[in-house]
């Protein structure tokens, strides 16, 4: 398939989902979390990235969480 990565709904994400598929050497991506808790769950899940709607709120829940 000569996939990149895998993009899920972030309700859908279990850590065990994030391991497995970087153990394959896929990104994961989650789309669309704005809720500050729910950021705060995926970024201690390991995700590679998250979609937001609100990038400031986002990034200032998330501190020194992003790269």
């Amino acid at each position: 398939m000569n996939a990149y990565s895998i993009n899920l709904w972030h309700r859908s994400v279990t850590r065990k989902i994030v391991t497995k598929a970087q153990a394959r050497g896929l990104k994961v991506f989650v789309f669309t979390v704005n809720d500050p808790v729910e950021l705060r769950n995926q970024a201690e899940m390991g995700v590679d990235g998250i979609f937001v709607d609100y990038y400031a709120e986002a990034a200032q829940t998330l501190g020194d969480q992003i790269s």
